[in-house]
């Protein structure tokens, strides 16, 4: 699950350009989970900023997450 989370230099950069600043604190857990952030641009004025937390545990909370990171992903090109 962890490699499907934005790079955070990138991200930061993102935001920036909107003049937000981003700082992240990220505690894995020992199981898999289904939590996840994404930055993406709206529009010139704009960005969006999407927290997940999935409602299942587990294997099938981080497959719901990588659904929404799938769909994301696809949005933000």
């Amino acid at each position: 699950m962890e490699s499907i989370l934005p790079d955070l230099a990138t991200a930061q950069g993102k935001l920036r350009e909107y003049g937000y600043d981003l700082d992240v604190v990220h505690r894995p857990h020992e199981e898999i989970g289904g939590d996840l952030w994404y930055v993406m641009p709206y529009d010139e004025d704009q960005c969006l900023v999407v927290l997940v937390d999935a409602s299942a545990h587990g294997v099938a909370g981080a497959m719901s997450a990588l659904r929404v990171d799938s769909f994301l992903r696809e949005a933000d090109k």
